[in-house]
């Protein structure tokens, strides 16, 4: 056994050393075949690193005390009245009546001229309520004998007719023979003021006038 390793070991080194052998142009090849020249890899850039400063720190405000809630006072009960209704009174004022008329001689006046000649007084006198104007030795001057009329102007002494037509009350034609004139009930003696002769027609005229006063 130890023999057949023996000869197969020799065996084998024969069959290598019997293996080709390179030309001798291959190995000038081999030798001239210039070594590979690294390749200068240039340095990528280095990025710069800006530092980021730091966030300033923040101050923290205190939060506001909170006031405990006090709970709401509990509602107290209501009471409901009863309603009473109160009776109603009208008070009727009393109705008064007017204080009458002093009797007897109540107003009296002097006639004076305007643009007649006049004699003669006025007078006013009440009986029983009833209301007269009298005309006492009265005369008046009328050259064209025109129809005048008896009237009570609220005027004092109304010398123009704006005067005697801002208030006044007609008691009629003037009559010759007739010195008394009813003066009607609804006239308050108090707005009287005097007694004109007056001629009504256009254009008004004012001949005579007395104002009256208490005797």
């Amino acid at each position: 056994m130890k023999h057949f390793i023996v000869a197969l070991i020799i065996l084998i080194l024969a069959v290598s050393a019997c293996g080709p052998k390179p030309t001798i142009e291959e190995q000038q090849t081999e030798e001239a075949a210039p070594e590979p020249t690294p390749v200068p890899v240039a340095d990528e850039p280095k990025e710069e690193v800006k530092e980021v400063p730091a966030p300033e720190p923040v101050e923290e405000t205190p939060a506001a005390p909170v006031e405990p809630v006090q709970p709401a006072p509990a509602a107290e009960p209501t009471t409901s009245t009863p309603t009473t209704s109160t009776p109603q009174t009208t008070t009727v004022a009393p109705t008064t009546t007017p204080a009458p008329a002093p009797e007897g001689l109540v107003r009296l006046g002097a006639f004076q001229r305007v643009e007649f000649d006049v004699h003669g007084n006025a007078e006013i006198h009440v009986t029983k309520g009833k209301k007269v104007l009298k005309l006492v030795d009265f005369s008046v001057e009328n050259p064209n004998d025109k129809e005048l009329r008896v009237v009570l102007a609220e005027h004092v002494k109304p010398e123009k007719s704006g005067q005697v037509e801002a208030g006044y009350t007609d008691l009629g034609v003037l009559e010759a023979n007739k010195l008394m004139y009813d003066i009607p009930d609804s006239v308050n003696l108090v707005n009287v003021g005097s007694v004109v002769i007056y001629y009504m027609k256009v254009p008004q005229r004012v001949y005579a006038l007395a104002t009256l006063r208490t005797p």
